[in-house]
């Protein structure tokens, strides 16, 4: 009876229109709780795809069956094209108790596709109701994606499916806050280090515009550096992998362009220099430390050329961090100083021999590059002896060929090949030497006499006649000089300090 006094009000609203002004009179489905009209949602609209019945909005069917009476209900207020913002937060809000993963999901895309289609101003207000709250989807793990997933960590997750979705396979779906979320098309450069936005889950698959994404506080435009950096840290610390070279240089390409557009930024990646972060062609990730611009020698897998691996072409990369056209001295004097921590006392193999030759000459041709005046400490660099142990410089020296006895000395290793500028910079001597070296101190020559007796001696061997004058002319003769003078000297000078 109370139904058919409301339709028939309706029906003649001309007369009775201030009357369902304000007044909860419609009932609502799905038990017929009464509303206000201006609290009416009309079933038939796009804002009525965030609303379910359970929400009580929606007015009975025969409230609605006419056009008339719709209008009706329109012209009191039942939204249809907007409604407040207030209304669409609490829309947001209902996801968390939502039961249904599709449900939320479906609700999650329409209350994004009604903020795209309201005007900027609605659009800002809506923004700053939704921007803390969590109603927005983070894509899950991907089939192919073989890496952690930033997704994948400890969040609120809805799995359960309601009698609607029943024919849908059961899938996990976590929900978060706009300003914890990224652009889908920055999941292959941050997505094991941030939370990835997902657009195509649920029912209702709309394109969103990245402007309104970005009022709401979803990262779309600029990728900090130091989260980019973290997913090769990622990539680093897993194994090697399929596609893994493609998409570390998907990710040099974008810090190349970041780094251009915004040179300031390099400062973001000066505490990455020891990190893992650069891939090699064969030898797996490495830190940029250990890298050259360009070198003479291949010193793989111990120290690296940007050219030769690739990576000279992101210049501004390799600029942002501190890769220099040569090695730093200390980067590898360190490098050749850990093969005793490395080796120990275990035997080198050929291969480590000729390595260790080559970063040698690697430390010999950049200390003459670098303006500091390094110079190697002959006790704490070690080089492989004829047996392939690691021994002290000051211990070894180099075959000359010399057929002496060699007796305890150590010379280097045969495959230790370098230059004898290079042995005598770092202060090897040859076998010979050595040998003459070890044997000096029990060989005592050369003349051992008093000054004073050895010249008194030969002022008493020599005549007092006209001999010693003949002696004279002859050592001069025998000098090849054409002219010798005699001066007579007729001082006499004090003998006091004379030698005894």
């Amino acid at each position: 009876m109370r139904d058919g006094l409301t339709l028939h009000m309706i029906d003649h609203v001309d007369a009775y229109m201030e009357s369902l002004q304000g007044v909860a009179s419609i009932p609502t489905h799905p038990y017929g709780k009464l509303r206000d009209p201006r609290d009416l949602i009309c079933p038939k609209s796009q804002v009525a795809k965030m609303y379910s019945e359970s929400d009580e909005r929606f007015p009975q069917d025969k409230f609605t069956q006419t056009s008339n009476r719709c209008d009706v209900l329109l012209d009191l207020g039942m939204k249809s094209k907007t409604i407040p913002a207030e209304w669409v937060k609490e829309r947001a809000c209902s996801l968390v108790q939502s039961v249904c993963s599709q449900c939320a999901l479906h609700r999650s895309s329409e209350i994004l596709y009604y903020m795209a289609t309201q005007d900027e101003e609605k659009q800002n207000a809506i923004a700053s109701k939704l921007k803390t709250l969590p109603f927005l989807p983070v894509i899950i793990k991907p089939l192919k994606w073989q890496y952690a997933w930033k997704g994948d960590e400890n969040m609120s997750k809805q799995s359960k499916l309601c009698s609607s979705h029943t024919s849908h396979i059961e899938k996990t779906v976590t929900f978060t806050n706009p300003s914890d979320l990224y652009s889908s098309h920055f999941k292959e450069l941050v997505g094991s280090t941030e939370l990835i936005l997902s657009l195509n889950q649920g029912k209702n698959k709309y394109k969103v515009q990245e402007s309104v994404l970005d009022k709401l506080g979803v990262t779309v435009d600029y990728l900090p550096l130091k989260s980019v950096i973290e997913q090769l840290v990622v990539f680093s610390n897993a194994p090697l992998l399929d596609k893994i070279h493609a998409r570390c240089h998907a990710i040099y390409e974008h810090l190349e362009k970041v780094l251009k557009c915004q040179p300031t930024s390099a400062s973001e990646l000066h505490n990455f220099q020891n990190k893992k972060i650069l891939l090699t062609k064969k030898h797996g990730f490495v830190e940029p430390c250990l890298f050259a611009l360009s070198s003479e020698h291949d010193c793989a897998p111990d120290l690296f050329s940007a050219s030769i691996e690739g990576l000279d072409k992101y210049k501004l990369l390799m600029n942002a961090l501190d890769i220099t056209t040569n090695f730093l001295f200390s980067v590898v004097e360190k490098t050749i100083l850990s093969k005793k921590e490395t080796w120990g006392e275990e035997k080198l193999s050929d291969e480590a021999v000729s390595q260790m030759s080559k970063l040698v000459g690697e430390l010999f041709k950049v200390s003459f590059i670098t303006l500091d005046n390094n110079q190697v400490s002959s006790q704490s660099l070690h080089l492989p002896d004829t047996r392939g142990y690691l021994q002290p410089v000051n211990k070894l020296c180099f075959d000359d060929g010399s057929k002496l006895s060699s007796g305890n000395l150590l010379c280097v290793h045969h495959n230790f090949k370098v230059s004898k500028g290079i042995l005598k910079w770092l202060g090897l001597v040859s076998k010979t030497q050595k040998r003459l070296e070890g044997s000096s101190h029990r060989m005592h020559f050369g003349q051992n006499e008093p000054l004073t007796t050895r010249l008194r001696n030969i002022f008493q061997d020599y005549p007092y006649d006209s001999g010693i004058m003949k002696e004279l002319l002859q050592n001069a003769d025998d000098s090849g000089a054409t002219e010798i003078a005699f001066i007579i000297d007729l001082r006499h000078l004090p003998t006091d300090t004379l030698f005894d």
